[in-house]
């Protein structure tokens, strides 16, 4: 069963593993660590959505940049890749140069 996020709220949030019994001591600490590492993936995943922006377009110089909306990214962690849904770099172009010698 993977790591479930329980509660949320302004301060903190609950995460919740289920280790299962197995027949050796082996499997156990195999068991754990895949457990271990199930909740550091949910609790890096929820982090990353917490420092995510807002998508509101940003005005710089009288330009307004518009976010792309939302797309799925890789994270490696040190409990495994983690994806999720993240607003990349606002989109940033270049209307005009010019080159003053």
């Amino acid at each position: 069963m993977p790591a479930a996020i329980l509660e949320r709220n302004d301060r903190s949030f609950t995460v919740q593993v289920t280790i299962p019994y197995v027949e050796t001591m082996l499997e156990f600490e195999e068991a754990i660590q895949s457990c271990v590492n199930e909740l550091g993936q949910a609790a890096t995943q929820e982090a990353l959505g917490r420092f995510d922006t807002d998508g509101a377009p940003l005005e710089f110089g009288g330009t307004r940049f518009f976010s792309k909306g939302a797309e799925p990214k890789e994270y490696q962690t040190p409990y495994g890749p983690v994806t999720l849904d993240r607003l990349p770099n606002v989109n940033y172009f270049l209307t005009s140069v010019t080159i003053i010698l």
